[in-house]
C-alpha cells in the first residue's frame, strides 16, 4: 500500500548519490475535501531522490528500520515525487523554495504565469526576472527543477520498459538530462558503460521495436558471449563455434520472438568481430593455423604474464646460494629444530634459494606451511639484507599466511595498490628480493599479469598452492598451466607427516581426491564425540536442512563454538541446500536481532555475519571478505557498519549490494579461507556443483571438525564424478614457445 508523504524539513541530501534524509508527514486522502490533507503523524524518511523541495508530495513504498542511534526510522523503497498541481499546492511550494518570495510577489507570478507557472520556470532560466529576486536564488531554482523534470522523465521511461526504477540515478549520473535519448538512440551505450547489464540494454532495445537482427544487436550480443564466456566459463579465449552458439541462445532468451528474425548466421558473427577489433575491444589471434578470439583484456593479461616472466627469469639477482651452502643450513637447521625435513621438502627450499620462479604445491599435511618457514629461515639466517614480501588473493588468506609464517602480509591488490589504495604500481617498482604468494590456485590470469608486472625482475618469486582446489573465480586455470607447463620448477609434496596421519580430515581429504571410479568410497569416520570428522546419513532434504540446523545448535551449546566458528557450505546458491535457502534460515536461528536494515530482496541485521562479494577499490574490502555487522543506522551515508578482522568499514545503503549473508557460504566463496569446522550437505539436488574437487575444496577449509550430512548414494557419485575444469587458454603454449 501506498504512503503519501509531506516533505516537512530536509535532513540531508547527497546530490552525488541522490541519497537524501527528510522529515514527513502522513497524509491522508479525505473525500469531504477531495484532496490529502495532514496528520499528527510525523517521520524520518530515507531514500533515493535527485531533488525534493520543501512543500512537495512523496508517493512512496516504505519500510521501517530500527537504529540504536537513531530510533525507528523508514527507508522509502519505491518513491515518486508528485508535480504540485492545484493552486494551493503551487502557491505554498513556491513560498516555501524561494527566498524572498513575498505575498505580492507571489500574487504577480501568479497573475502573469497562472497554474502554468513551473512549467514556466522549467523552460526558462529567466522566468522570474520581473520580481527583482536574487539571482541566485532562481538559476539554482530553475537547474533543480529543470534537472528534476528530466530525471523524472527517465524514471518513466524506465517504468514504461518494466525496468527497476533504481537504475535512472546511475543512469542520470553519467548521461544528466540526455539519458533518455541516450537510451533511446542506443540502450547498448548504458552496457558497455557498466551502468546496465546486457539483458536489461537489450530488453530497452526491444522495447523500442528496433530490428532485432540488425548489425547493432550481433555487435553487443557477441561482446556479451565473449564476457559471459570468460566469466563464467573461465575461459580466456573463445572458438567462432562457441560464440555463435551463445549468441543465438542469448538472443532467445532476451527476447520473446524466437523466429528467424532473431538468429544469426557466423557471416554476422565474423562481421561484428572485425568491428569490435576495429574498435579495441577484441583481438583476433591467429597461431598454428587457429583463430583464437580473445577479449583485449585477456590477450593482454596473457601475454603479459609471459612477457614479465621471461624477464624475471632472466634478470640477475642479488643473492646467490650454493648447493653446498643450503645442505649445510637444512642439516643445521633440523639439528636445531628437531624437525626432519621430508626429501622433496629440501628439494622444494634449494629450488626456491635457487631458481628465479617457483611452484610448492601439495595437499594438507603435505608440510607446505614447514617448507616455507624453513625456506623464509634460511633466507633471514644466509642473507639478512634480503627483502621479503608475502601475500594471498584474499584478505583471509593473507591474515593465515601471516599466522602461519610471522611474515607481514597483504592481499595482491593491496599489495601492488590495485584500485583506489594508492596507485598500481608501475613496472618493476614492487622492490623485494623474495616473493611469496599462497593461495596461487586462486589467482586469475588478471590479478597473476598485474602482480608480475609489479614486482621487480630481480626477485625471486615462490608460488604456494594446491592444483586439485577448484579454479579461480576469474578467467584462466594459471596454476595449472604454469605446471603443465613444465616451464617453471615444481615441487609436488606428496608424503603426508605422522602427525596428519592422526587426522581424518587429512587422510579423508586425500582419499578424496584419489578416488577412482572403479574403487568402492572409503573415508575414515566416527561417531564418537571429540573427534574430528562425522558424517549423518539421510536422503530427505528436509531433515537435512534440520540436520544441519540441530549440528549449528549443538556446536554453540556443547562446543561453545560462535557464528564465526562454524561455516556451512554448498556447491550451489538455489534449492533448499543452496546457500541462499540456508541462510535465512540460519539468520532466523542464530540471530533474530528486531535491528534491521531491508534492500531489494535482501534483510541485514545487527549481529549478522556477512561476506562481501566484489572488489570494491573505493571501500577497500574485497571479494569474499567476511565480517560482523555492528552497527545499523541510517546517518548520511552510513546505512549500517561491517567490522572485518583488520578495519571496520561504513556502507552506505547503496552498497549493501555488494552484501550478503554468510552464515552459508559457495565453496567457492570459501577458498583460501579456513574455519574450525566445516559443515557441508550432500544431496542429489546438489549434483551440479558436486564433485571430487569441490567436496575435496571444502574439506580442506576445516581445521578442527567435518560434518557431512546427506545420502550416501549422492556422497558416492559426487566423490566419483571426475569434474576437472578445462578452461581456454594458451598460456601453457606461449610458456612453452
Amino acid at each position: 500500500m501506498k504512503t503519501n508523504l509531506l516533505v516537512n524539513k530536509i535532513l540531508y541530501h547527497d546530490k552525488q548519490s541522490a541519497y537524501i534524509v527528510f522529515e514527513g508527514v502522513v497524509l491522508r486522502w479525505s473525500k469531504r475535501k477531495n484532496q490529502f490533507v495532514s496528520t499528527k503523524e510525523k517521520n524520518i524518511y530515507l531514500g533515493y531522490f535527485y531533488c525534493l523541495f520543501l512543500g512537495d508530495r512523496v508517493e512512496a513504498d516504505v519500510s521501517p528500520s530500527f537504529s540504536k542511534t537513531y530510533g525507528t526510522q523508514y527507508m522509502i523503497t519505491v518513491g515518486k515525487r508528485i508535480e504540485p498541481a492545484s493552486e494551493a499546492e503551487i502557491r505554498n511550494f513556491l513560498s516555501s523554495n524561494i527566498k524572498g518570495m513575498t505575498p505580492k510577489r507571489l500574487e504577480r507570478l501568479m497573475d502573469t504565469y497562472g497554474l502554468s507557472v513551473l512549467d514556466n520556470i522549467k523552460r526558462n532560466p529567466n522566468a522570474l526576472d520581473f520580481l527583482g529576486l536574487d539571482s541566485r536564488i532562481t538559476k539554482e531554482l530553475y537547474e533543480q527543477l529543470s534537472q528534476n523534470a528530466h530525471f523524472e522523465e527517465t524514471i518513466v521511461f524506465l517504468e514504461s520498459m518494466d525496468i527497476d526504477c533504481r537504475l535512472a540515478n546511475p543512469l542520470f549520473q553519467k548521461y544528466g538530462r540526455d539519458t533518455v535519448f541516450f537510451l533511446k538512440d542506443n540502450p547498448y551505450t548504458a552496457y558497455l558503460d557498466n551502468i546496465l547489464d546486457f539483458y536489461i540494454a537489450d530488453k530497452i532495445y526491444a522495447h523500442l521495436n528496433k530490428q532485432m537482427n540488425s548489425s547493432l544487436r550481433c555487435f553487443y550480443l557477441t561482446l556479451e558471449a565473449l564476457r559471459s564466456d570468460s566469466r563464467v566459463g573461465g575461459n580466456v579465449f573463445s572458438q567462432k563455434e562457441t560464440i555463435l552458439a551463445t549468441v543465438n541462445r542469448f538472443a532467445s532468451m532476451c527476447s520473446s520472438t524466437n523466429t528467424g528474425e532473431n538468429s544469426f548466421e557466423m557471416a554476422s558473427i565474423e562481421a561484428s568481430l572485425n568491428d569490435l577489433e576495429a574498435k579495441s575491444l577484441v583481438v583476433l589471434d591467429s597461431s598454428d593455423n587457429q583463430e583464437f578470439v580473445y577479449l583485449k583484456e585477456n590477450y593482454t593479461a596473457e601475454k603479459e604474464t609471459v612477457k614479465c616472466l621471461k624477464q624475471i627469469i632472466r634478470e640477475p639477482k642479488r643473492f646467490f646460494y650454493g648447493k653446498q651452502d643450503i645442505e649445510t643450513f637444512i642439516g643445521g637447521y633440523e639439528r636445531k629444530t628437531g624437525i626432519h625435513l621430508a626429501e622433496n621438502q629440501k628439494e622444494a627450499v634449494a629450488l626456491a634459494l635457487t631458481s628465479p620462479v617457483s611452484i610448492i604445491s601439495g595437499g594438507p599435511g603435505t608440510g607446505k606451511t614447514q617448507t616455507v618457514n624453513t625456506i623464509v629461515t634460511a633466507i633471514k639466517v644466509m642473507t639478512p639484507g634480503a627483502t621479503i614480501r608475502a601475500c594471498a588473493p584474499t584478505g583471509k588468506a593473507a591474515m593465515r599466511l601471516a599466522e602461519l609464517t610471522g611474515l607481514k602480509t597483504s592481499t595482491i591488490h593491496r599489495m601492488i595498490g590495485y584500485g583506489q589504495f594508492n596507485a598500481l604500481l608501475q613496472h618493476g617498482e614492487m622492490l623485494c628480493d623474495f616473493l611469496f604468494v599462497d593461495e596461487f590456485s586462486m589467482v586469475d590470469i588478471h590479478l597473476c599479469s598485474m602482480l608480475f608486472d609489479a614486482v621487480s625482475p630481480t626477485a625471486r618469486i615462490i608460488m604456494i598452492g594446491d592444483s586439485n582446489q577448484l579454479p579461480s573465480v576469474g578467467p584462466g586455470l594459471v596454476l595449472r598451466d604454469f605446471i603443465e607447463s613444465k616451464m617453471i620448477p615444481t615441487v609436488f609434496l606428496t608424503k603426508i607427516f605422522r602427525q596428519a596421519l592422526n587426522s581424518n580430515i587429512v587422510v579423508n581429504a586425500h582419499r578424496v581426491i584419489s578416488q577412482k571410479n572403479d574403487q568402492p568410497i572409503s573415508l575414515r569416520c566416527s561417531r564418537k564425540p571429540g573427534r574430528d570428522f562425522y558424517y549423518i546419513e539421510e536422503d530427505d532434504p528436509l531433515k537435512i536442512e534440520q540436520l544441519i540446523r540441530r549440528s549449528v545448535t549443538k556446536l554453540q551449546n556443547v562446543y561453545h563454538m560462535g557464528t564465526d566458528a562454524v561455516q556451512v557450505l554448498s556447491p550451489v546458491h538455489g534449492g533448499n541446500l543452496g546457500t541462499d535457502h540456508l541462510n535465512v534460515i540460519l539468520q532466523n536461528q542464530l540471530n533474530p536481532s528486531s535491528v534491521t536494515i531491508e534492500y531489494e530482496d535482501k534483510e541485514f541485521r545487527l549481529g549478522d555475519k556477512v561476506i562481501h562479494t566484489v572488489n570494491d577499490y573505493d571501500l577497500e574490502v574485497f571479494n569474499g571478505e567476511i565480517g560482523t555487522i555492528t552497527d545499523v543506522a541510517f546517518a548520511k551515508d552510513h546505512a549500517l557498519t561491517v567490522a572485518y578482522p583488520d578495519r571496520d568499514v561504513s556502507y552506505a545503503y547503496k552498497d549493501l549490494k555488494e552484501l550478503e549473508l554468510a552464515y552459508a557460504l559457495t565453496i567457492h566463496k570459501m577458498q583460501g579461507s579456513e574455519q574450525p569446522v566445516i559443515i557441508l550437505p550432500v544431496h542429489e539436488m546438489l549434483l551440479y556443483g558436486l564433485n571430487k574437487h569441490s567436496i575435496y575444496t571444502a574439506l580442506t577449509r576445516a581445521k578442527n571438525m567435518v560434518i557431512l550430512i546427506g545420502s550416501a548414494k549422492s556422497l558416492s557419485i559426487g566423490l566419483r564424478k571426475e569434474q576437472m575444469t578445462s578452461r581456454n587458454s594458451n598460456l601453457k603454449i606461449r610458456l612453452q614457445k
